[in-house]
């Protein structure tokens, strides 16, 4: 269930843009959400480690050494994701006007810095994700998937009418 639920979260964006913008800005979007998915996963790869560790330190009730390991894969998934977002809101519409051509930095770019932004909160919350799958808590990890697919559809539709694509990738 929780796969199922953040496929469709990831295609979620396209689905409002295209309802709700016409399928013209999708180009936009999806230039800079290929750049952020692909760095995410670069970043969340440390992260995934975790989750045999922490199965391990689960299953011989190590409570605090898993308290340890959550904050201390937190703190450095959070420290390589400032990194990396702040090379791309540095250096972000040079890459774009590199990568795809002159032209396209403008339109490009808002999405890319705010999506860039959003990176440094969504990947340091992969690591807890593995932990706790790690340990076994799947069933309130859909839960969670699914409280966030909730929001993050609400609050794309009521901020694309005013903000246009700029209102999804926040």
């Amino acid at each position: 269930l929780r796969g199922l639920l953040d496929n469709f979260s990831k295609s979620l964006p396209a689905l409002v843009i295209g309802f709700m913008l016409g399928p013209s800005l999708l180009t936009f979007y999806a230039i800079a959400e290929l750049i952020t998915r692909k760095l995410a996963k670069f970043i969340q790869g440390f992260g995934i480690v975790m989750m045999p560790i922490a199965s391990q330190l689960a299953s011989q009730e190590r409570s605090d050494d898993l308290r340890y390991a959550f904050v201390m894969s937190s703190r450095v998934l959070l420290a390589v994701a400032l990194v990396i977002s702040s090379l791309l809101i540095g250096f972000g519409s040079t890459i774009i006007d590199l990568w795809i051509g002159p032209g396209y930095s403008g339109p490009v770019y808002p999405v890319l810095f705010l999506l860039s932004l959003a990176l440094v909160v969504q990947v340091p919350s992969r690591c807890p994700r593995s932990i706790l799958t790690g340990m076994g808590k799947v069933g309130f990890l859909a839960k969670i998937s699914f409280h966030e697919l909730l929001v993050f559809f609400t609050l794309s539709v009521v901020l694309t009418t005013p903000l246009g694509i700029n209102g999804v990738a926040l």
